[in-house]
């Protein structure tokens, strides 16, 4: 038995990985896991569920983009995820299928700054919604959003709509399209 007893409901990311590499790494077997962690089979189902369907966010942080720690933004990134999963976009007034998750998206070669919001919804369908919330645009704001949606596209092969709220001062300069 391990030191602490665990409950299903207690378990941290960190330690629910730990538990779910024992049988996939460690060739346990499930049942002998579930009994040694007090976990039922039917919860380490819905942890290894979990994993896989939310693993490619793994290779799509690119290394060194700050998502290694916990900060602020992972809060509100963690709490959109819990609001909207299951729902639609429909509150933006578009028209979506269920949402599936929600999540940072930070390319390392581009700097942020404070007052951005910048996710990714991803419904159901494997559509991806990239919304950025700014305060005071800047053109320098317009051209790392452009920058962060190229990015975003290439990682959804181009099935992206970007959404971009402006609050604050906005943008008064150039509004001539760039191709």
């Amino acid at each position: 038995m391990p030191n602490l007893p665990y409950m299903a409901g207690s378990c941290s990311p960190k330690e629910k990985i730990g538990i779910l590499r024992q049988h996939f790494v460690g060739k346990r077997s499930v049942s002998a896991v579930c009994k040694e962690y007090r976990i039922t089979p039917g919860m380490f189902e819905r942890w290894k569920k979990t994993l896989f369907e939310n693993g490619d966010l793994i290779f799509r942080q690119m290394p060194q983009d700050g998502m290694d720690y916990l900060h602020n933004y992972d809060f509100v990134v963690n709490w959109l995820a819990e609001i909207f999963r299951g729902q639609t976009l429909g509150v933006l007034g578009m028209e979506t299928a269920e949402i599936r998750r929600v999540c940072s998206f930070k390319p390392s070669e581009i700097s942020v700054s404070a007052g951005i919001l910048d996710v990714i919804f991803e419904d159901t369908a494997g559509k991806a919604y990239h919304l950025e919330e700014q305060r005071d645009m800047t053109e320098n704001d317009l051209y790392r959003f452009a920058s962060q949606h190229f990015s975003a596209a290439r990682e959804w092969r181009d099935n992206i709509t970007d959404i971009l709220l402006i609050s604050g001062r906005s943008y008064t300069g150039r509004r001539s399209a760039m191709c």
